[in-house]
């Protein structure tokens, strides 16, 4: 080997020998601030077993019991200390986990001030606070303060401050300021938002049920959907802005875009339709159904099937009892504007006139008819042309005056005849005797 090739060869040991002092010092610096332990191999004579920990202080203060753990991450779990099967991963995930066991914690700050075991926390301070149990939270800031057990919430500060029990909240701030509340779904963005109290709502669409505070039982589908509802309950609400003014109105049921939308307290009503009771604010008891049926309504116990806001085919009135057909200003049970062609029909009476025919009845002497028409121009018992005309007629009632008449007729006809024939027998007598 020449000169040359020591020189470089000494070189080169001298660099492979600098690469692994410092190589060694970054594993001792490592060392020091991480600590892994198993079971039957404690640390600093720590009772835990069967724990990993990854960072700075990770874990630092498990000295008792706290077995099953895995924390990693600065400060991860830096307060357990009984606290077993729990998985920590993030900086300062679970710090304060003390006795707490069976959570899942993953991201920065997660679980940070956790009291509570069996969650699932995932996302930057997710479930900061939380003291509930055996919820789901994923999302930044999600579940944060939450006191509450068996939720799931999903979103950016969904769940935040809630307290209520068996919720799912999904989307950003969705169920945000759920105080008691339980048994609800709220799907979108601000869903359910400003829920307090309320029990067993199902919201989904973005900013559905905004609103709500104690309202329960609603079931709100659609973008703002039931956005202004507070205390209304037991309503349904489906379509874009149905119900969107709703505030206190209880039973109602809108169906179709803006359906219902600036309905404020009316309640037990049904809409249907595109626009259908569209500004019925105060009105409750009515039913719309059509394309903007009743748009314009306020009043109650309204009926209107029509297909635009100017059109309206039936019309009725529930208190009153009165329907309209092509008119919505109805002036008896039926008003029809317009003809009628039937197949059939069948008027109920209280009597017909085969008294006319029982013994004793009055039968006006065709003198006294003649002079009665001759000064009051009609029958007798028959209303006047000109009150008929302005009054309109009772069919049913004019019927059984008609077969009076006829039957009157009838008998006329029968003593006419009895004349007749008795004349005929007067004839042919005189000619006979002749």
């Amino acid at each position: 080997m020449s000169g040359t090739s020591k020189i470089n060869q000494s070189k080169t040991m001298k660099k492979l020998s600098f690469i692994l002092f410092l190589c060694l010092g970054y594993v001792a610096i490592a060392q020091a601030q991480t600590r892994v332990t198993s079971y039957d191999n404690n640390n600093e004579g720590r009772k835990g077993t069967e724990n990993v920990f990854l960072g700075g202080a990770a874990g630092s203060f498990t000295i008792a019991q706290g077995s099953h753990n895995v924390f990693m991450g600065y400060q991860a779990g830096l307060r357990n200390n009984i606290g077993s099967g729990n998985v920590y991963l993030g900086h300062r995930a679970g710090l304060t986990g003390g006795t707490i066991g069976n959570n899942v914690i993953v991201g920065k700050d997660a679980g940070r001030f956790n009291k509570a075991g069996i969650n699932v926390i995932l996302g930057a301070e997710a479930g900061l606070s939380n003291e509930g149990s055996r919820n789901i939270m994923l999302g930044y800031q999600v579940g944060t303060n939450n006191t509450g057990r068996y939720n799931i919430f999903l979103g950016e500060q969904a769940g935040t401050n809630n307290a209520g029990e068996h919720n799912i909240f999904m989307g950003h701030q969705a169920g945000l300021n759920n105080k008691a509340g339980k048994d609800n779904t709220f799907i979108g963005k601000l869903a359910g938002r400003d829920n307090t109290t309320g029990t067993n709502n199902l919201f989904m669409g973005n900013i559905a049920g905004h609103r709500t505070t104690t309202g329960n039982n609603n079931t709100f589908v659609g973008m703002e959907a039931g956005r202004g509802n507070t205390k209304g309950r037991d309503n349904i609400f489906m379509g874009h802005q149905t119900g969107f003014g709703a505030m206190v109105g209880n039973q109602n049921v809108f169906i179709g875009n803006s359906a219902g939308r600036n309905t404020s307290v009316g309640s037990k009503n049904v809409s249907i339709g595109h626009e259908a009771g569209y500004n019925n604010s105060l009105g409750s008891s009515s039913v719309f159904l059509g394309y903007q049926a009743g748009y314009d309504e306020t009043k109650n116990g309204r009926l209107y099937i029509a297909n635009s806001k100017t059109r309206t085919l039936i019309y009725g009135e529930f208190y009153s009892k009165k329907v309209g057909i092509n008119t919505i200003t109805p002036e008896a049970t039926l008003d029809v504007n317009g003809s009628m062609k039937g197949h059939s029909l069948t008027l109920n009476v209280g009597s017909f006139p085969d008294y006319v025919f029982e013994a004793g009845y009055d039968l006006m002497p065709l003198e006294e008819v003649d002079a009665y028409i001759k000064k009051h121009g009609h029958l007798p018992k028959v209303p006047k042309a000109t009150k008929v005309v302005k009054e309109g007629m009772n069919v049913a009632q004019m019927n059984v005056l008609l077969m009076e008449k006829v039957e009157e007729l009838t008998l006329y006809t029968i003593a006419l005849k009895k004349e007749l024939d008795q004349l005929k027998q007067q004839v042919n007598t005189s000619t006979t005797k002749k």
